[in-house]
């Protein structure tokens, strides 16, 4: 839902009320957040080129399970 005048944007309806009344709350959603700003979601082609590939937890490649070595790039101080 669109309004306009004071409280203008998207809304979306959070909750119908037994008397008729109906309590919106701001669309944030991604795809809404984005169409405010004049922005849209990144290819998976453009999401490559930005940020690179990203890890991933193949067998193949370093998994969220894996030991860092110091002096690798994401090596994290000890806690």
């Amino acid at each position: 839902m669109t309004l306009s005048g004071d409280l203008s944007g998207d809304y979306v309806v959070e909750d119908r009320r037994p008397d008729g009344r109906v309590v919106l709350r701001p669309d944030l959603s991604v795809k809404a957040v984005l169409s405010r700003h004049g922005e849209r979601e990144l290819t998976p082609d453009e999401f490559v080129r930005h940020f690179g590939e990203l890890p991933t937890d193949s067998p193949r490649g370093r998994g969220a399970n894996a030991q860092l070595r110091p002096g690798s790039s994401t090596h994290a101080p000890p806690i």
